[in-house]
């Protein structure tokens, strides 16, 4: 699918998955930032700069609605169900799916225990895990979520448990209903102008999604008797630096500002 609710890394990555090693060293450095943030706070802007870029935003957005119109309705349920279903089937025709039962268990328990802190977040109880090397998490309009052996054999029990309950938060938000209504006006778009208004806004609530899942995973580990430490860490093994030097995409702010945010800054 074109864009989707997924942390999509395709990073190159040892091919004997995590060593416990790398697990503890992440712990020790994520336990650093949960005390102290700032290695990893975004740079600040200037009042001026902040207040230049509110305003702007304002003004596009004021124009941009009396001109193209408001933010997308949230597609029909059944419509994004079955726009779910396709975009799953195209994902397990390209890669195919792993049966591999160490894997299956280290998920199915991370699952039951999101779904002990998020009984109602609308999971379908349909799990499939990629063949991929790619480290790949994504919640469906379903309700199903699709994992990559990639993401689940590096990151530790904990970190999957985080990402687990990260996923069941985009469905309890209905974020890929939105994000299905979104790309529909992309792809409807009749102006450069009009195309380039939705891009914009649909990247805003790409990046709010993200950030509210992210509250949703950090959720679930509190629950679980967890800090929110082992967040941090999945964050950690993601990122290619811890100043900033790791990249924003049109559909996640940086792992860097996730981190910091996440860690209480």
């Amino acid at each position: 699918m074109a864009i989707s609710m997924q942390e999509s890394v395709p990073e190159a990555v040892p091919s004997d998955g995590f060593k416990a090693s790398d697990i503890a060293e992440r712990q020790t450095r994520a336990l650093e930032l949960v005390n102290d943030p700032s290695p990893v706070q975004p740079k600040a802007k200037g009042f001026l700069k902040t207040a230049w870029e509110s305003v702007s935003n304002l003004t596009r957005n004021l124009v941009g609605h009396f001109l193209h119109g408001g933010i997308p309705q949230p597609l029909p349920v059944e419509e994004a169900k079955h726009l779910a279903r396709q975009e799953n089937e195209a994902l397990v025709k390209e890669f195919g799916t792993t049966d591999d039962k160490e894997l299956h268990a280290r998920l199915d328990n991370a699952v039951q225990r999101a779904r002990s802190a998020l009984p109602e977040a609308g999971f379908s109880g349909k799990t499939t895990i990629l063949d991929t090397d790619e480290q790949r998490g994504q919640a469906n309009a379903d309700g199903s979520l699709i994992f990559s052996r990639g993401l689940i054999d590096r990151i530790s029990d904990e970190e999957l448990l985080f990402v687990v309950g990260h996923e069941m938060g985009h469905l309890d938000a209905k974020h890929d209903l939105q994000r299905m209504a979104y790309e529909q006006r992309l792809a409807t778009a009749k102006s450069s102008g009009q195309h380039a208004y939705f891009a914009q806004r649909m990247m805003e609530f790409y990046h709010d999604a993200e950030r509210q899942a992210d509250d949703y995973g950090v959720r679930v580990l509190e629950h679980n008797g967890l800090g929110k430490e082992h967040a941090v860490s999945y964050f950690i093994r993601k990122m290619t630096g811890f100043e900033g030097g790791d990249a924003v995409s049109d559909t996640h702010p940086s792992d860097s500002e996730r981190a910091w945010r996440v860690a209480g800054g």
